[in-house]
C-alpha cells in the first residue's frame, strides 16, 4: 500500500520509465492542488505489468493532476524514445475527477478490468491515434458532465461490457462494443468498420441513443431502453 500527494508544482506524481513485470496493489496519486497538464500516474515504456486499486480520486485527496493516467512511449532497455507501453493489466483502477480520466497516447494491447473512470470534466477515457488492440471489460464510464466518456481514435480497440452515462464516440478503424449499457454511442464518419452488438443505448433517458456515420459498420441486436424497442 503507498498514497503518494503533492503540491501545486507537481508534474507527475508517480512516474514509471522502462518498467516490466511488476505487481502493484493498493496505490494512490494525488496533489493539494492541481497543476495544468499534470499526471496521477504516468508510464512510460512500460510492458507486461499488473496494476491492481489504483487510485487518483477527489473522494481520497485534496485535488487530482489533470490527468489521471497516462500510458505512452519512452525508453526501456537503453531503446530510444518510440517504445510503446504494452500488454499491462489494470484491475479495478478508480480514477475519479481528473480533467482526463484515462489516456492512452501510445498503447498497445492493455486490458482495463472493472474499476471505473468517473466524474472526469473532459474526457473519461480517451484512446488516442495509433493506440492498437486495448480492452475494456466491465468497466465504468461515468462522467456525464464530460465531452466525452470515451472518445477513440484507434485501431482495433474494444469494449466489452462496459457502462457508460454520456457520449462514447468511435473514431478509427475496427473498434468493436461487445454487450453493455450505454446512454449515446457515435460512430463518426472517420470510422472504418466499427462493429457494435448486443448491447443497450438510452439507458439513463431518451436521446440520439446510437448514431452511425461510419464506413462498412456493423450494427446487431441494441436495444433502444428508453424506447423499449
Amino acid at each position: 500500500n503507498l498514497t503518494v500527494i503533492g503540491n501545486a508544482n507537481t508534474a507527475n506524481v508517480i512516474r514509471a520509465q522502462g518498467m516490466a513485470r511488476v505487481s502493484w496493489d493498493r496505490v494512490v496519486a494525488g496533489v493539494t492542488a492541481r497543476r495544468a497538464g499534470s499526471v496521477g500516474f504516468r508510464f512510460s515504456a512500460c510492458h507486461i505489468n499488473d496494476f491492481a486499486n489504483l487510485a487518483c480520486s477527489t473522494y481520497l485527496s485534496a485535488a487530482v493532476p489533470a490527468t489521471g493516467v497516462l500510458l505512452e512511449t519512452g525508453i526501456r532497455g537503453g531503446s530510444p524514445i518510440g517504445v510503446q507501453s504494452t500488454n499491462n493489466v489494470f484491475r479495478r483502477a478508480m480514477i475519479e475527477g481528473p480533467a482526463i480520466g484515462i489516456d492512452l497516447k501510445e498503447a498497445d494491447q492493455n486490458t482495463f478490468i472493472s474499476g471505473t473512470s468517473e466524474i472526469c470534466t473532459s474526457i473519461g477515457f480517451r484512446i488516442q491515434a495509433g493506440c492498437r488492440e486495448n480492452t475494456l471489460i466491465g468497466v465504468a464510464l461515468e462522467s456525464p458532465g464530460a465531452t466525452y466518456d470515451l472518445d477513440d481514435w484507434g485501431w482495433s480497440n474494444t469494449l466489452q461490457n462496459c457502462y457508460s452515462l454520456g457520449h462514447v464516440r468511435l473514431n478509427g478503424a475496427r473498434a468493436k462494443i461487445d454487450g453493455g449499457l450505454y446512454q449515446r454511442i457515435e460512430i463518426s464518419a472517420s470510422a472504418v468498420r466499427a462493429r457494435v452488438e448486443r448491447m443497450s443505448v438510452n439507458y439513463k433517458e431518451a436521446g440520439p441513443g446510437l448514431t452511425n456515420s461510419g464506413t462498412g459498420s456493423t450494427v446487431a441486436d441494441v436495444y433502444d431502453k428508453a424506447a423499449e424497442a
